[in-house]
């Protein structure tokens, strides 16, 4: 009963007071019918994010798994393309002076299309990509940034077999003033190991619905205001009852001109109905000055409702992005 009365309150909150995952301005977003609604401002996004991942119950030391990746998108007026490179150490093997880890890298392209008329939005979106590794890469303690690039950025990788995928997603949008609904369908279509998957029941099994609340940037006779709030809340494959789960987002933004701004966001995720699946709170700290946005972010997780024991990974990371 505290659990639910907890998911409640967080709920509320977030409706009334603040919570978006991403900022409005970010063009890269997971629902397809978001391009409809979009702010076509910025038609050029890119984004860098580095950092470190430790195991949720801390056996590891902080810096036991870094990661980074990059990704940029360009967007028209209905179409956008995509492109993202993610670089993860996994398997971390202490070795006197020196440590060993598996370094993988997963490339991932997507395009999504979309087409609305007055306030409803329909979209698509086409991904695809595969996954490479390299195993027991050393990285010396005494030149260790510099192993750490030339490990990751300039050395040949191994297709892993059977890692390469193409997926369709769809989702429907429907604004209301300030508010936006959408029903997104994760994997319409999927290719994955040289076999294609179409099921009807996995279609409605991932269903995906969100509400999102966007504040207006401006008030009356287009006066900036100083503070604006967001709010995102979204159930994740909301007929599975092994995998859905529920998000709440809140955002807080000062605008300190029209171009610059400093917004915090704050995140759950956790089990919806008793699933069995980990709750994980976030939070991001970030300042927007024009085209570059630079921040910090951080996702812990907890123990799961009904098995007691969390298998996700802390993440610690620090971005920067532009947006043209």
């Amino acid at each position: 009963m505290r659990k639910i009365l907890l998911l409640l309150t967080i709920g509320l909150i977030s409706i009334f007071c603040a919570g978006a995952i991403s900022s409005p301005d970010s063009p890269f977003f997971e629902d397809p019918a978001y391009l409809y609604f979009y702010n076509q401002t910025h038609t050029f996004g890119s984004e860098f994010k580095f950092g470190f991942s430790p195991d949720s119950d801390w056996s590891e030391p902080f810096t036991s798994s870094p990661y980074f990746s990059l990704k940029a998108s360009f967007t028209s007026k209905y179409a956008q393309a995509g492109l993202s490179v993610n670089n993860e150490f996994k398997g971390r093997n202490p070795q006197g002076n020196y440590v060993n880890y598996d370094i993988f890298n997963a490339l991932k392209f997507d395009v999504n299309v979309a087409y609305g008329t007055g306030v409803f939005g329909l979209g698509a979106s086409i991904e695809g990509g595969t996954t490479m590794w390299r195993q027991n890469c050393s990285l010396y303690y005494s030149s260790i940034v510099q192993d750490f690039f030339n490990q990751a950025l300039f050395a040949e990788y191994t297709r892993i077999s059977g890692t390469e995928y193409l997926n369709i997603r769809g989702g429907l949008g429907l604004k209301v003033e300030d508010f936006t609904l959408y029903a997104t369908v994760p994997a319409l279509f999927t290719y994955r190991d040289s076999t294609t998957y179409f099921s009807f029941e996995d279609m409605y099994r991932s269903l995906r619905l969100s509400i999102n609340y966007n504040g207006n940037r401006f008030g009356e006779r287009a006066r900036l205001r100083t503070f604006v709030f967001d709010a995102n809340v979204a159930g994740n494959s909301i007929l599975d009852s092994e995998t859905r789960s529920i998000e709440v987002g809140a955002a807080f933004t000062l605008q300190l001109s029209r171009d610059r701004n400093i917004r915090l966001e704050l995140t759950y995720e956790g089990p919806l109905f008793g699933s069995p699946v980990d709750e994980i709170i976030g939070a991001g700290l970030y300042y927007s000055a024009g085209s570059l946005v630079i921040g910090a972010e951080a996702s812990v997780p907890f123990a799961s409702v009904t098995s007691g024991i969390s298998y996700s990974r802390c993440y610690f990371t620090l971005k920067s992005s532009f947006y043209f």
